[in-house]
């Protein structure tokens, strides 16, 4: 039977604490982050303040996120950023810079082999997966939208 381990050292302030003053993390491997909450805080707090300008903290974290968000498809952040670069800032459908709402273009890729196609925008992305990643399904659509336009 395994030893059970209640506490936890900081690796910020090196103080021990019980489990329960770690975030979790299912990443690591005792399941906990490796500051304790005070000196996670304290470090957030502190980057707020050096960074105060909100467009720049908007800005880290679309491309913190859009990073991270890229690792779903098995894309290191470096390939991410190729993606993001070789889409030329538009929808590889469409061929519109993204707007409104989601003002930011999505990785795309084939649920079936799981292997990334490009960047698109978030109604051309969802369109996709609404018909299923089908072609038939896709060609028969365009073409109902065709024929009842031109009636």
């Amino acid at each position: 039977m395994g030893i059970r381990v209640d506490t936890k050292t900081c690796g910020k302030c090196l103080e021990t604490k019980p489990l329960d003053e770690f975030h979790r993390n299912k990443n690591m491997k005792d399941g906990r982050v490796s500051r304790c909450k005070d000196c996670a805080k304290e470090a957030s707090t502190q980057w707020r303040l050096e960074n105060r300008d909100p467009e720049a903290q908007r800005e880290y974290m679309r491309r913190w996120h859009d990073m991270n968000r890229g690792r779903r498809y098995g894309l290191t952040p470096l390939e991410y950023l190729r993606l993001e670069e070789a889409s030329g800032g538009v929808c590889a459908v469409c061929g519109q810079p993204p707007s409104g709402k989601r003002d930011r273009l999505v990785v795309d890729h084939d649920h079936v082999t799981n292997k990334v196609r490009g960047m698109v925008c978030h109604p051309c992305n969802s369109g996709i997966g609404l018909f299923q990643d089908d072609p038939e399904r896709l060609r028969a659509a365009a073409q109902w939208v065709q024929t009842h336009r031109e009636a």
